[in-house]
Formats: structure tokens, sequence, C-alpha cells
């Protein structure tokens, strides 16, 4: 029964940190999108 509740919540935890990982990665993205644009916009002028 404990090792159930253990497993249980190592599976939580991952199901977390890929949560967090996602949404690190978007903004991640995000940024990069920005910087690529802004460094398109200042080559071509």
């Amino acid at each position: 029964m404990k090792s159930l509740y253990l497993h249980r919540m190592t599976v939580y935890d991952v199901l977390a940190a890929i949560k967090k990982i996602k949404t690190f990665l978007k903004k991640f993205l995000l940024f990069f999108k920005k910087v690529v644009f802004f460094f398109e916009k200042f080559l071509i002028f």
C-alpha cells in the first residue's frame, strides 16, 4: 500500500515537472521569436 502511494506521488511529481518544462519552453520560444524578429528588423535597416 505504501509503495503504491509513493509510486503515485512520483507520477504526480513527474507530471508537474513536465508541465513546468512545457511552460518554460513556451516562454523561451516566445522570447527567441522576439529576438529573431528584432535581429531581422535590425539587419534589414
